[in-house]
């Protein structure tokens, strides 16, 4: 009799007893949560510390320069998640990376050179990375040291160095989420508010948009011309779709060669898709001479990179050369 009332009791009581959420169990004591998902921590010194969270990077993520109004100084453990082709870029209020900062695949992280020091181990758990430094960097010194792929292109680095004040950054964190979940017309209302303040990567984001008919008509002049914004501040992905445009003809006058321009820009900087469209280009002799090696060689790049496509131009490859 004792214990059914006990159990009782304890069916009426737990209604009121507060359980831990996986949310609350993932965040460890003395850090918090934004509204945005990021773990931080605050220091006495009011400096930020973002860590212990891996926070999704599903493609580009510009990380908060500040929190609460206090600057975000310091990057520790288990900080970001990347997602293969995405992007990250690093505010300029950084200046230290630590330990397991960054785990991942495939992704870019622009990284100013006002962070003076990275951690050895910062990022033990990623593979095939590429780094976005300015000259006489820290962080050039250390992608040398550590053989890491990086570029130095001032195109490419004038892009990721335009980081978007706090107003945009929420809204283009809004617009990648709306765009994430298919949510067209929301995400089209934050990007043309936000591309027209010149962020690159929303006008290459609202380029796609007019391309696929998404949140609005499709429109593919109009979808070149916002590739075209984004290509000229640099952006790897930009450029590849400008080029692939201007060799077929798509919004724009046909012009293989001056494409052909784009997709090299594009290329050097490791974007898959960008080695399959110059492959194809030197396979069918569009806008250069034609030469199979080389065809070969970009279609092999873009197989080894996961580009889905490869294999498919590869056999074509292959059947035109006998």
């Amino acid at each position: 009799m004792k214990k059914l009332l006990c159990l009782i009791l304890a069916l009426m009581l737990l209604p009121f007893v507060s359980v831990p959420t996986m949310a609350d169990a993932g965040v460890p004591e003395g850090y918090r949560m934004t509204g945005d998902d990021w773990c931080y921590l605050e220091k006495d010194s009011g400096e930020i510390l973002l860590a212990n969270g891996f926070h999704k990077a599903e493609w580009v993520v510009y990380v908060p320069s500040q929190i609460n109004g206090k600057p975000v100084t310091q990057i520790g453990e288990k900080f970001i998640l990347c997602d293969e082709d995405s992007h990250v870029v690093v505010p300029k209020t950084v200046r230290s990376i630590g330990g397991n900062a960054f785990s991942g695949s495939g992704f870019t992280v622009y990284i100013p050179s006002s962070v003076t020091e990275i951690a050895d181990d910062a990022f033990a758990q990623s593979f095939h990375f590429t780094i976005y430094c300015d000259e006489g960097s820290t962080a050039l010194e250390y992608a040398k040291a550590k053989s890491i792929p990086y570029l130095t292109n001032a195109r490419s680095i004038k892009a990721e160095e335009s980081v978007p004040d706090d107003r945009n950054y929420h809204e283009y964190s809004l617009a990648n989420r709306a765009y994430s979940h298919k949510d067209y017309d929301t995400a089209v209302d934050y990007l043309l508010q936000i591309a027209r303040a010149e962020n690159p990567h929303s006008a290459y984001l609202l380029g796609q948009c007019f391309e696929d008919g998404r949140g609005l008509e499709k429109n593919r002049t109009a979808a070149y011309e916002w590739y075209l914004v984004a290509a000229k501040a640099g952006i790897a992905r930009a450029q590849c779709d400008v080029g692939r445009c201007l060799v077929q003809g798509n919004g724009v006058k046909k012009d293989p060669a001056k494409g052909v321009e784009w997709l090299k820009l594009s290329a050097d900087q490791g974007t898959p898709a960008a080695y399959l469209w110059l492959g194809y280009c030197y396979h069918k002799g569009l806008g250069v001479e034609k030469d199979f090696d080389k065809a070969e060689d970009l279609y092999l790049r873009a197989e080894a990179a996961g580009e889905k496509y490869a294999s498919i131009r590869l056999e074509q490859l292959h059947n035109d050369r006998h």
